[in-house]
């Protein structure tokens, strides 16, 4: 019976899910103090909305990372313009409405239910994502387990640990794949509309959709998918409307799509992060891994660019010679940083590696490649895995 059940995509979908549930239940509970919002890794100084500021759970860094933004979005959506005081960039971040939206609706507006709701719509997400990849998967003639490298793109991991949006546009992105395989263009629609509201970088699949369509001279289609970006484009002239013109510290494009003529990722390899906080023995294995992950993403990248030259014209391919280009363009050194962010944005294109490369041994390739990254993503877990290790020893 049980060998029947896990012969389904549904079936690792589920047990993703279960795993990644089980872990935050316990690393809230242990760590966090019972409190959800440990999750969202909200800053220490960070300013909050007062229905928010006496439950939060708020971490030892004074800024916190970006998770925290839109947990406080899902609070009240339709009106981001009241957050403007605890966003770092209002305008930036109300961009990226749909996960907010999602949990608001979850928790039928109820305030106390938002952080749960949220991670739910996080554990849904990870579902999807096993399931959709696991179905691209079997097609190709692989076994349904496959569907479970869903866990190991970088972005994946980032949303685990910390709430951020970047792993529901991975989920997205495989969802649209799927639907690109089954010819059910109807649903096309909703995900290429859904991408661009999670964050602003899910427009290159609209653009990879609507390219794709007038490559093959089908224009109905073309326009069709087009027309899918309408709905992120009329909220961000409303956000537009709402907000004030952009200060400099309140930036409304992302500073890394900017670009210098410079080789950022090179850069930042052969000119590493100093880390002068840690010990010696620690720093060494700190920017060892640092190395790894981007070496990594630039074989990523440059494997990407081998696979995009061999494939056959169609969405996933212009897909990925999207991402290629938005690689190339991030030229500022600062942006390849941490694993922990870079890695994010380049969900897309591990999803699209994962479930197009043919050869076992590509797809071995790309999941090793992946694994470095995840590596030093994984390092940033170490202080809920040390909370575990002093909790087993009172035990």
């Amino acid at each position: 019976m049980m060998e029947r059940i896990f012969r389904r995509p549904l079936a690792y979908g589920a047990l993703a899910a279960f795993l990644v549930f089980a872990w935050q239940a316990a690393t809230v509970q242990i760590n966090y103090a019972g409190n959800w919002t440990g999750l969202f890794r909200i800053g220490r100084d960070m300013p909050l909305p007062p229905r928010l500021a006496t439950t939060a759970f708020r971490s030892a860094h004074s800024v916190g990372f970006d998770g925290q933004f839109y947990l406080v979005l899902a609070y009240d959506p339709f009106t981001p313009s009241i957050h403007s005081p605890y966003l770092d960039a209002p305008e930036y971040r109300s961009r990226r409405i749909l996960v907010p939206i999602l949990s608001w609706l979850l928790a039928a507006g109820q305030a106390k239910l938002i952080p749960l709701t949220y991670v739910a719509v996080m554990l849904i997400s990870v579902f999807a994502g096993v399931y959709f990849l696991s179905r691209l998967l079997v097609a190709r003639g692989r076994s349904p387990a496959y569907g479970l490298l869903f866990l190991l793109v970088p972005s994946t991991l980032t949303a685990i640990d910390s709430m951020t949006v970047d792993g529901v546009l991975a989920t997205l992105t495989a969802c649209l794949l799927w639907q690109l395989s089954t010819g059910n263009f109807r649903a096309i629609w909703f995900t290429l509309a859904a991408a661009a509201l999670v964050r602003e970088t899910g427009l290159f699949l609209a653009a990879a959709a609507v390219f794709s369509a007038v490559r093959a001279r089908d224009w109905k289609n073309a326009a069709f998918f087009a027309s899918a970006t309408i709905p992120a484009f009329l909220w961000f002239a409303y956000l537009a409307s709402t907000f004030p013109p952009a200060s400099a510290n309140q930036a409304s494009l992302p500073l890394w799509l900017l670009p210098k003529l410079q080789s950022g990722i090179l850069l930042r390899l052969f000119e590493p992060l100093g880390y002068p906080h840690l010990t010696s023995t620690l720093r060494l294995v700190v920017r060892l891994l640092d190395a790894l992950a981007l070496s990594a993403m630039g074989t990523a990248i440059v494997f990407a660019a081998i696979r995009f030259r061999h494939q056959m014209p169609g969405l996933p391919r212009t897909a990925l010679g999207l991402q290629i280009l938005l690689a190339v363009a991030i030229t500022d050194k600062w942006f390849w940083d941490s694993a922990y962010s870079y890695g994010r944005l380049f969900g897309p294109l591990f999803v699209i590696l994962f479930a197009e490369e043919a050869a076992l041994t590509g797809l071995l390739f790309c999941v090793t490649l992946a694994c470095l990254i995840d590596l030093r993503i994984l390092a940033e877990y170490l202080s809920q895995i040390l909370g575990f290790w002093r909790a087993l020893a009172h035990w």
